[in-house]
């Protein structure tokens, strides 16, 4: 199926669940506060910047896409980012008892850089 008409969603939410360890058995989960969590930031954050980047919306107005040095899909933006978050949330050693602001301060970096990172110099500021 192509990922134009399926988007980003169904991969996002299951990685919310199990993440993206391709070792770790599909029965193992994340621990509940964390994956509503990060169920949580769909809404705020993903579906946001993502509109922003590639239809150029914000809240108030249509200003036109973005210019991305590497042209990318939705789902690889996604995919990019929850890599990253994966990498710094596996790094702390006792996930369950992370706190919220640390897990949003990791997902922030994570957007910043696995959704921004291949746009131009001067679109860079713009996000």
């Amino acid at each position: 199926m192509d990922n134009a008409l399926l988007g980003y969603k169904p991969f996002y939410y299951r990685w919310c669940k199990v993440g993206g360890d391709k070792e770790k058995k599909s029965d193992e989960k994340r621990p509940e506060k964390i994956k509503e969590r990060l169920e949580s930031f769909a809404e705020t954050f993903v579906e946001p910047l993502i509109r922003f980047i590639k239809e150029g919306l914000d809240e108030k107005e249509k200003k036109g896409a973005l210019f991305e040095i590497q042209p990318r899909t939705e789902l690889n933006l996604v995919k990019q980012m929850c890599s990253l978050v994966d990498i710094l949330i596996e790094d702390t050693k006792y996930m369950e008892l992370m706190d919220e602001e640390l897990l949003n301060r990791i997902f922030i970096f994570s957007c910043v850089w696995g959704l921004g990172s291949c746009l131009e110099f001067n679109d860079r500021k713009k996000f």
